[in-house]
């Protein structure tokens, strides 16, 4: 499962950024279908967020926490991970021919979706923020994902900007999955106080 996991995240940026970047720039000789992926993406991805965080709240959690923590660490990743990926599948695809650009198409999928899923960590980052500033603290991890996809997908639609927006929320998203799945939960550094024992 570990494995899974971590080559799943090698993630891919590229196929979950350039098809926002795609709809925007008036998707080629289809501008109809440009709207609707534009219209449709967001949704998309708040759907797979609300399934991880109802599934696994858990692992939005650490996801947040990868995503708030050591942010440089993050994007660093985030960037490193699409970039190795697009390699393999592009150097698969020529040495493959048929076979492997169908293998290469095969592998983005899933990696997309797992992707698009992982942002539910910087959606609850949003949503959480936007209920404490209403005052309502320590709220559902599915209420958080709630209220935060729901307002990255309104910025989303915003023209130019929606297009940054989902390169920022790749790159966070796939640097949180790998440094969640290969990192270790933070360990407590303060210095213990040896216990005294009782006298007899």
């Amino acid at each position: 499962m570990g494995w899974t996991r971590r080559s799943a995240l090698a993630g891919l940026g590229c196929l979950a950024a350039s098809a926002p970047a795609w709809a925007q720039g008036g998707g080629g000789e289809n501008p109809g279908a440009a709207l609707a992926l534009l219209l449709l993406l967001p949704v998309v991805a708040a759907v797979l967020q609300l399934l991880l965080a109802a599934v696994w709240p858990q692992a939005v959690e650490r996801l947040s926490g990868a995503a708030q923590t050591r942010r440089e660490a993050t994007v660093g990743w985030g960037v490193l991970g699409p970039v190795l990926l697009a390699m393999v599948l592009t150097l698969l695809a020529a040495v493959g021919q048929q076979a492997g650009q169908v293998l290469a198409a095969l592998i983005l999928i899933p990696v997309t979706i797992v992707v698009y899923a992982c942002i539910a960590g910087v959606s609850s980052l949003v949503g959480g923020w936007c209920l404490r500033r209403d005052g309502r603290e320590d709220q559902p991890t599915f209420l958080k994902v709630l209220i935060g996809s729901l307002v990255i997908a309104l910025i989303s639609w915003v023209p130019l900007f929606g297009t940054l927006l989902w390169v920022a929320l790749t790159v966070f998203a796939a640097g949180s999955l790998i440094r969640a799945t290969v990192g270790r939960p933070a360990v407590d550094s303060s210095p213990t106080q040896p216990v005294e024992e009782a006298p007899s």
